[in-house]
């Protein structure tokens, strides 16, 4: 699935396509301002739903310090996170504060994390590290970088390109008021991300070697 990471399809290809297809070439009806807002509407929602543009980044811990920021990058959700090499359990806000209350009340215990937990854009840890300089982890889904102009590149993949364009078609239609055909690009945009999601899925299960015990090797 070496094509999921190509990405050469630019706003100017999409403003080819969706002027073309909903027969206003002129751009009387459908501005290019339009579709640039419309595509950066698209591409946050294929990746919400399909959470892809994962990357990662670390950090190291600071002994006696709880929490962690990663103002820099552009999180759209978290997906795990690592403190050296071991994934921590998560917990909801408060969870973790009954947890905490329950076992620690006083927060003066000093370990190897195990847990995390959020607030705001504050990544918290428990207990707190004992040391500095250990490794944490950030395994996160990005948030696409918005587009501006007609020679911009995409930031999703061009295999997400016609789900891109059927979201964008979407917009238009229900724009010029036609909301059947709206409903209809959205629905072949849901299919074609469902479609999407289960090939990765099938890619991805096929990485992994199924071992078969042979009868006359027990």
């Amino acid at each position: 699935m070496g094509g999921l990471s190509i990405t050469t399809k630019t706003v100017q290809n999409v403003l080819d396509r969706v002027t073309r297809q909903f027969g206003d070439e002129s751009g009387s009806q459908v501005t290019t301002a339009d579709i640039v807002r419309w595509i950066n509407a698209a591409q946050t929602e294929i990746v919400l739903k399909n959470r892809i543009l994962k990357a990662q980044s670390t950090t190291a811990s600071v002994a006696a310090q709880s929490d962690y920021t990663f103002s820099s990058l552009s999180v759209l959700n978290i997906e795990h996170l690592h403190y050296k090499g071991v994934p921590l359990k998560y917990l909801g806000f408060i969870e973790a504060q009954e947890y905490i209350n329950n076992y620690d009340p006083n927060q003066d215990y000093s370990d190897t994390p195990y847990i995390w937990y959020e607030w705001g854009t504050v990544i918290k840890l428990y207990p707190v590290p004992s040391v500095s300089g250990d490794t944490i982890t950030l395994y996160y889904i990005q948030m696409p970088t918005d587009v501006a102009n007609t020679t911009d590149t995409l930031a999703v993949p061009d295999i997400y390109f016609e789900s891109l364009v059927q979201y964008v078609l979407s917009q238009a239609y229900e724009q010029d008021d036609d909301m059947g055909s709206a409903s209809f690009k959205r629905q072949q945009m849901d299919v074609s991300l469902n479609t999407l999601s289960e090939d990765a899925m099938t890619a991805m299960r096929g990485r992994y070697l199924t071992i078969t015990v042979l009868e006359e090797d027990m």
